[in-house]
């Protein structure tokens, strides 16, 4: 498709072999002129491949643009193939920078990129970012006067440019690396979990100064102060704010009113309160200094308890939603029915199970989770048909962690 001419502002760089312009395009632009990548292979076949990889991100991103007036996207790289391109300088006069001490980076810097509209533009990074602009322009065209950082590079079809484009590609794609949980948790604004996670931190008595702040579950052998680490915290909150009628799934990536917000954060205050006065070690624990490593003779290892293991602390948390949820018990109810299971992981049931007495280390797999999560709400009264199981099925699959037979598994019962 043939566009009209079109001037845009830009800065000519380099940066290993490539030659390449930062320049600045409007979002309508954008959209109109820059396709999806398909001119890495010369088969069609292998270019689809390329295609497959856009997802329902899309619709995401398309949703984010409508509804997020503090909107941003990270620079978007183009390849351009064909055409006439021209880069026209703009000279900046001697006289005209007296702050310049001879820097040769000035020279030819700065300037305007003229493209003739016959050109092929295809996005090599940011393919998510352009279908889900497209979709979002196609609701609301008055985003099209945004303004992005296009990179435009160069492109050809022959062997070695093809090879050349496939390399940037991938290699744009191999080290852009994701945002990790642990930065969700501390950054973003929008993400109502990692909002009130952060709150909890801030101010709660059980979390502040208290969270292992890793970018995994684990929490170091050497801690012994952290209850938890804020990623599993973090897991924890969304399962209970699951259980605040105000939650829904997209507060997750579009921040609820203040109104909303406060809701979730007192309700998730209120049910870390809960736990604290159901349970006497959570009790103990606050009430110890800091600086006497409180989370000491809670865990190591002799094992020490559920509640300060990462995956013990979900498991429980799970437990707990999973009561109110398919049981309909209230949120002290179910707590407190699990304060009556021994949650000593040196001892009966979880020894062998979540507990591994001779390397003195837990038991991670998700299969011991499972079966952990099972047990638990099975044996404070939970009706396992919920589950989607049944007694003879949970006995075989903790026999076959165990490594006995199902006659010789008990399922403890730990009534009201």
């Amino acid at each position: 498709m043939i566009h009209q001419e079109l001037l845009i502002p830009a800065l000519r760089a380099k940066m290993g072999d490539w030659i390449y312009f930062v320049a600045s395009m409007t979002l309508q632009d954008f959209t109109q002129r820059v396709t999806t990548a398909s001119a890495f292979h010369r088969s069609e076949h292998l270019n689809k491949l390329i295609q497959r990889s856009l997802s329902l991100r899309e619709w995401d991103i398309a949703e984010y643009l409508l509804s997020q007036p503090q909107r941003l996207f990270g620079a978007l790289v183009v390849g351009v193939y064909g055409g006439a391109p021209e880069w026209l300088e703009v000279e900046i006069q001697e006289d005209a920078r007296p702050w310049d001490d001879g820097n040769e980076r000035l020279d030819g810097a700065i300037g305007l990129l003229r493209l003739s509209g016959s050109e092929q533009l295809f996005a090599l990074d940011g393919q998510h970012r352009m279908v889900g602009a497209k979709r979002a322009l196609a609701t609301d065209p008055d985003l099209g006067k945004d303004e992005v950082a296009v990179i435009f590079v160069g492109h050809s079809t022959d062997q070695a440019g093809l090879e050349r484009t496939r390399r940037l590609f991938s290699t744009l794609n191999r080290y852009a690396k994701p945002v990790s949980k642990r930065d969700i948790i501390a950054l973003d604004e929008d993400d109502a979990v990692a909002i009130v996670t952060r709150q909890l931190v801030e101010s709660h008595p059980l979390f502040s100064d208290r969270v292992s702040l890793g970018k995994t579950k684990a929490v170091s052998v050497a801690d012994k102060t952290s209850l938890t680490s804020i990623v599993a915290l973090y897991d924890c909150v969304e399962m209970v704010l699951k259980l605040n009628p105000a939650w829904k799934p997209n507060h997750k990536k579009f921040r609820p009113d203040e109104d909303t917000l406060n809701d979730l954060i007192q309700h998730c205050e209120d049910y870390w309160n809960i736990m604290m006065d159901e349970h006497d070690v959570l009790r103990a624990y606050v009430n110890e200094p800091r600086g006497n490593n409180p989370a000491q003779r809670f865990r190591g290892r002799h094992g020490g308890h559920m509640l300060f293991r990462p995956i013990g602390i979900l498991v429980h948390t799970w437990v707990v939603f999973s009561l109110c949820a398919k049981e309909g018990m209230d949120t002290r109810e179910a707590i407190r029915r699990l304060t009556r299971v021994p949650l000593k992981l040196a001892e009966a049931p979880w020894s062998g199970l979540l507990w591994n007495r001779e390397n003195q280390r837990m038991i991670t797999s998700p299969e011991a989770q499972r079966v952990a999560k099972r047990l638990i709400y099975n044996c404070v009264g939970g009706a396992l048909r919920h589950l989607k199981t049944d007694e003879a099925k949970l006995r075989k699959e903790l026999a076959g962690l165990l490594n006995k037979l199902p006659e010789d598994v008990e399922l403890p019962q730990y009534p009201a």
